[in-house]
């Protein structure tokens, strides 16, 4: 017959509650941790919509069409055609502004550029490529060599990921 005395007694108990208090509190950081990470990605779905409702809009599709139209052959001759308050330097800013806050919600891990590379890629690629020789003189002409670097940032990385696709063999 095995005989415990009072104090392994309160031993084992104090050790058993000790071991209960550690497993609860390892569940409740785990439960945290993934309640964290699921808040996250709300948040990043969220501003994911409204990226997209901002790209459905009709102000930015008129915005896009406008600034796909314009034609020229240079830098001086965009500026010439397109003056301070013209429709189309209006929109293209627009246009700029927009992808380039999309480069740094990126940049900033704010969201992930896997919900970018969809609906918005092809538009970050299309008006970076057309605009590319406006947006590098804007950083000479007005001395600012950072303006735009978060639109060439995601333009590059979308551009990375693209090619990266390419080189994958087909799926069946």
């Amino acid at each position: 017959m095995i005989v415990i005395d009072l104090q392994t007694l309160s031993v084992m108990i104090a050790a058993t509650g000790v071991t209960i208090a550690a497993i609860y509190y390892v569940l409740i950081v785990r439960n945290s941790q993934k309640m964290q990470q699921l808040q996250l990605e709300t948040r990043q779905a969220q501003l994911y919509m409204g990226l997209l409702n901002t790209l459905r809009s009709p102000e930015f599709r008129k915005q896009w069409h406008i600034t796909e139209s314009a034609t020229w052959k240079d830098f001086d001759d965009f500026h010439e055609k397109y003056s301070p308050g013209s429709e189309v330097l209006t929109a293209a800013t627009s246009m700029f502004t927009f992808f380039d806050s999309v480069g740094t919600l990126v940049r900033k891990k704010l969201i992930d550029i896997e919900l970018v590379d969809g609906a918005l890629a092809i538009h970050i690629i299309v008006m970076w490529k057309m605009y590319e020789s406006i947006l590098k003189g804007d950083r000479e002409y007005f001395q600012t060599p950072t303006v735009w670097e978060d639109f060439e940032y995601i333009y590059n990385e979308l551009n990375k990921r693209a090619q990266y696709a390419r080189t994958l063999p087909p799926r069946f």
